[in-house]
């Protein structure tokens, strides 16, 4: 399932003001269970692509605001489904999920300036071979934003999609973020359906958010998730 997919810099904890319409950058969810990627890292300007650094090395170990929940506190059952931090190495892979499941696809280096900024960005594994799929967010003040959430097309109405989004509330809950939000292109009906079904809420509009057929641009639909947070002392920030 994939949010959007605007271009541009990605501001996290700048979502106050709902409904939305400022230039946002993602790129977006797929129909099915994927959803369009938002904008990646503050790079590309307009719809060019960022620059692809050739040689880039892996980054260090990611910090424990990236690595997926543990084991224990990952949706139930999880059918052989298994979370592993992305780097650099994975890319090829990724990308060649990412340009099947989308006619406006991240770039390598979206991906790269993604895991570079800190993102948390995991793979999603199970029983059969190849990437399932595959989710990047970025932790704001207090909220997460969903930046991509894809199924790979074989794999779609396997129930990846849901799974992931659990594993991603279970994250954020780690964290003490009480929003999860993202955006979706207003045609991607299918992403809208299963994101409403699983509780969130369309909020607001960001005008021309993504790049559409034949140079023109389609908007996005802002929508947020409202998170139960445990009782307790609010987890130390980093």
């Amino acid at each position: 399932m994939r949010p959007g997919r605007p271009e541009g810099e990605h501001r996290s904890a700048q979502h106050e003001g709902h409904p939305i319409s400022p230039p946002g950058r993602p790129q977006g969810e797929h129909p099915g269970e994927q959803h369009e990627p938002a904008a990646p890292a503050p790079s590309a300007p307009g719809d060019a692509p960022p620059a692809e650094p050739p040689g880039v090395p892996p980054p260090g170990p990611l910090g424990a605001d990236g690595r997926p929940p543990p084991p224990s506190l990952l949706p139930q059952p999880a059918q052989g489904r298994r979370l592993e931090p992305m780097d650099v190495r994975a890319l090829d892979e990724v990308l060649e999920v990412e340009r099947a499941a989308y006619e406006f696809p991240w770039s390598r280096g979206n991906f790269v300036d993604s895991l570079h900024a800190g993102y948390a960005a995991w793979l999603l594994h199970d029983e059969h071979p190849g990437l399932a799929g595959y989710a990047i967010a970025m932790a704001g003040v207090d909220e997460v934003h969903l930046l991509n959430l894809t199924v790979a097309p074989p794999r779609q109405r396997e129930g990846h999609a849901r799974w992931m989004l659990e594993a991603l509330v279970a994250w954020c809950r780690l964290k003490a973020a009480p929003m999860l939000w993202l955006e979706v292109r207003t045609s991607n009906a299918r992403a809208r359906t299963l994101y409403g079904r699983f509780g969130f809420r369309e909020i607001g509009t960001r005008r021309a958010y993504y790049p559409a057929a034949q140079g023109r641009r389609e908007d996005a639909v802002v929508m947020s998730l409202a998170i139960d947070l445990p009782a307790g002392p609010p987890a130390p920030r980093r």
